[in-house]
């Protein structure tokens, strides 16, 4: 049995691309429901539709011609949710990180500072105990 493209489908039934998609997207929806009382198609529609070879794959030129539309499966949704719910709690936490970082820069230079004090304050108390007890003379 045959492979169908879209554009085929469309050919053969003389009807857009786009129809094509919506139909299918119609029978797609209608199967997945179970409270769904049915619903109509051509002939030559069902014989395509219900063959085991059917495939719904876009040729790549006409790709751009229509909208992507990509579900998300029921635990992609829910991550995508709880990312959603989590972007300001983060967001605010990221801050408060950048806030404590900065305060830590802050502190590191002023120990910097301190210790370059602290060395310069030793060097000169070793001078002057040389000096004291005549070391400082070659």
């Amino acid at each position: 049995m045959k492979n169908y493209t879209i554009k085929e489908l469309a050919e053969l039934l003389d009807v857009s691309e786009r129809t094509i998609l919506r139909q299918i997207q119609t029978i797609s929806d209608k199967l997945k429901n179970p409270y769904s009382k049915g619903f109509t198609m051509s002939e030559d529609l069902k014989n395509i539709v219900f063959s085991d070879k059917f495939q719904t794959t876009l040729d790549k030129e006409n790709e751009e011609e229509f909208d992507y539309f990509e579900a998300f499966t029921t635990e992609e949704y829910m991550e995508f949710q709880k990312r959603i719910n989590e972007y300001p709690v983060l967001k605010e936490y990221i801050e408060s990180l950048k806030t404590e970082l900065e305060f830590l820069r802050f502190n590191f230079a002023q120990q910097t500072e301190t210790n370059k004090s602290l060395v310069q304050s030793l060097r000169e108390k070793n001078f002057i105990e040389a000096k004291e007890k005549g070391l400082d003379k070659d």
